[in-house]
């Protein structure tokens, strides 16, 4: 997962970026939230599409309080029927990736390729 999706996916639970100080190998990441307006505005690339690791992602994500609803071939952040199966934010991530959990975050809901 880029760094950008990350934090895009946390847009409505920026605390969740806090995580990142949870591991001394990831404190770079958090310095980097802290600065991120100044990141866009720079458009500083190399940051902003750094690859994190999964493991920091999964760490930051398994903190969410979203839930996440797959049927019909797409992930969406509402329910649309009865029949979904719901998803927490490091599962959505662990199946579907970063950009689609940005995406879904995003759009509302993203087309995918159910497992």
């Amino acid at each position: 997962m880029k760094f950008w999706e990350l934090v895009s996916a946390c847009r409505d639970e920026r605390h969740l970026l806090d995580r990142l100080t949870d591991r001394p190998e990831w404190t770079e990441f958090h310095r980097w939230t802290v600065d991120f307006d100044r990141l866009v505005d720079t458009q500083d690339r190399a940051t902003l599409d750094y690859e994190l690791p999964d493991a920091a992602c999964r760490h930051v994500l398994c903190g969410s309080q979203r839930s996440f609803y797959l049927s019909g071939g797409y992930l969406r952040i509402a329910p649309h029927g009865s029949t979904e199966h719901v998803l927490s934010a490091v599962d959505a991530f662990d199946r579907y990736g970063g950009r689609a959990l940005e995406d879904v975050q995003e759009y509302g809901s993203v087309r995918v390729t159910e497992s």
